[in-house]
């Protein structure tokens, strides 16, 4: 699923995410190359850094045609796939 993040500015960042849980969620930024977790502290989402953040919106994703049709890969390997493709990154050669 897609997530539009909203930061205490009011600036909006796009992630996609990856899994999450009661009280944390683990996304993969736009534009970064780590996944970044978020946990929920007296019912606000907070970056590692401390700072604050809500959650705009949540949008699901369909799931790439070419994913579906590669031969089996490791969990970790399928989800770099999913979220370069979601993300339009492409592998750099």
């Amino acid at each position: 699923m897609h997530i539009l993040l909203v930061n205490e500015e009011g600036r909006t960042e796009e992630a996609l995410l990856l899994s999450s849980g009661t009280d944390r969620m683990r996304i993969m930024l736009r534009g970064h190359r780590d996944a970044v977790e978020l946990r929920r502290v007296d019912g606000k989402w907070m970056y590692e850094s401390g700072a604050a953040v809500e959650i705009g919106a949540v949008m699901e994703v369909d799931r790439p045609a070419e994913v579906e049709q590669e031969p089996a890969r490791s969990s970790v390997q399928l989800s770099v796939t999913l979220a370069r493709n979601a993300l339009g990154h492409t592998r750099a050669n």
